[in-house]
């Protein structure tokens, strides 16, 4: 399973539940965004992300960026059954369009901003959440 996460600042755990239970109402923790009848995106927040998945390198550039760790961080796990990557993107948009923060993916080292990934933009020549190259 793939996944991505969201750094978010300016806000606090309770703040990002409020929001993903009006978003996937019924649900808590993990959150799921189902897509034509299949669970696309199984949607959690971290308590104690520093610990999973994130290499030295990411974590560095991260506490760098927030000046220290980020107060919510938001992982999504992309289900096979998801086809494309707008489920993804749609997510990521909406959570930064409301939260300020980062994104990541498990393709390349980047914090993609709100901008580059509105505007579709190619870092080292890819695309955010490039499942495909």
């Amino acid at each position: 399973m793939e996944s991505i996460e969201v750094y978010l600042r300016n806000t606090d755990k309770a703040e990002v539940s409020l929001y993903l239970d009006s978003a996937y109402p019924g649900q808590r923790n993990p959150w799921l965004l189902w897509v034509n009848g299949d669970s696309c995106l199984y949607i959690e927040i971290y308590e104690d992300w520093g610990k999973f998945g994130v290499s030295y390198e990411d974590y560095d550039d991260i506490v760098r960026e927030f000046d220290g760790d980020p107060p919510v961080v938001v992982l999504a796990n992309v289900s096979g059954r998801c086809h494309g990557v707008e489920p993804v993107y749609k997510f990521v948009i909406d959570l930064l369009t409301r939260f300020d923060g980062l994104a990541s993916d498990d393709y390349i080292n980047h914090l993609w901003t709100l901008v580059e990934l509105k505007d579709w933009q190619l870092i080292e020549g890819q695309p955010f959440f490039d499942s495909y190259g």
